[in-house]
């Protein structure tokens, strides 16, 4: 029988979604009537008459056999009459009279959706002899029985955008979405940066030209030393001049000298009572722009963006 109806399409092979759906409500229709038995197709309905497990499955295997996922499910149902006198939270019981099989096809992009094929089959196939038929997700579909050119243009179309497209759109937007907030965060945050940044480092030039050059001296002093913490010279709780002998092991003896001639400049700033004049704070300010130099060509790229962008230090 499954055959007969394929026929009219061109064998099950050539069945098209829409052509495999129609053959599969057809059988049931013609297999579970509103009214009376079936005359040409033989069943043991007599074992089972009237129960939505007989139903449920032979709708699975018809489904199955024209191309169509489908599986066997069976639970309990609970009706609004059944329901009504109930409050919420109440237990309801159920017995075997609530019991109920169903049929599941599957769509791609979506899951097993129910399908209840029990009576109630003369209400789909109207709608199909009137021009539409309902596929597993609800949606509408044209009559299996519409000119050839406009059936080719729906194969092609459900070839165009597969079962579940929509779903893939919904997806891919909120993919899109999730990326497109994600970029407005690290701009806002890179801004943040950018002015933080800006603000930090306009504080400290307004140090170094202080006008009182002995203070503007040791601020530059002081910034040179967290410099040198960072390219690994800590001289912990002693005398910055600890680091004299590691410094000109590591970057030669003209850096040493150098070092400890700002040092000198330092301690007369912090302890002489003597005015420093402009070249000595230019002094103390080459230095600065020699460690600077140093601290950029021995650390790696991603801890000098730390210290340039997080820290501020220059």
């Amino acid at each position: 029988k499954w055959n007969e109806i394929a026929d009219e399409f061109g064998g099950v092979e050539n069945l098209t979604h829409q052509q495999a759906q129609a053959c599969a409500l057809k059988f049931l229709s013609q297999c579970f009537m509103e009214d009376g038995t079936p005359e040409d197709i033989e069943l043991p309905l007599e074992i089972a008459e009237g129960t939505t497990y007989q139903y449920a499955t032979v709708a699975a295997l018809t489904l199955r056999y024209f191309g169509i996922p489908a599986r066997y499910a069976e639970g309990y149902i609970i009706t609004e009459e059944m329901a009504s006198g109930y409050e919420s939270g109440d237990t309801i019981a159920v017995d075997s009279s609530c019991a109920r099989a169903w049929v599941e096809i599957y769509q791609d992009g979506i899951g097993w959706i129910p399908m209840d094929l029990t009576p109630g089959m003369s209400e789909i196939m109207e709608n199909s002899e009137n021009g539409n038929s309902q596929n597993g997700n609800g949606t509408s579909n044209k009559d299996i029985t519409e000119k050839k050119e406009e059936e080719e243009k729906k194969e092609e179309q459900e070839q165009l955008e597969p079962t579940g497209g929509s779903m893939v759109r919904v997806l891919i937007k909120s993919v899109l979405t999730g990326l497109l907030i994600i970029l407005l965060l690290l701009i806002i945050i890179f801004v943040v940066l950018i002015i933080r940044r800006r603000k930090l480092l306009k504080q400290k030039e307004k140090k170094f030209q202080n006008e009182n050059r002995s203070d503007a001296v040791a601020w530059i002093y002081a910034d040179i030393a967290v410099l040198l913490e960072k390219l690994g010279f800590n001289r912990g709780n002693g005398s910055m001049r600890m680091l004299i002998d590691p410094l000109k092991e590591k970057f030669g003896e003209d850096f040493a000298a150098q070092f400890e001639r700002v040092s000198d400049l330092n301690d007369e700033a912090i302890f002489s009572s003597r005015i420093m004049d402009e070249e000595q704070r230019d002094t103390v300010l080459r230095f600065r722009r020699w460690t600077l130099r140093n601290l950029n060509s021995e650390v790696k790229w991603y801890k000098r963006m730390w210290l340039k962008w997080v820290l501020c230090l220059y």
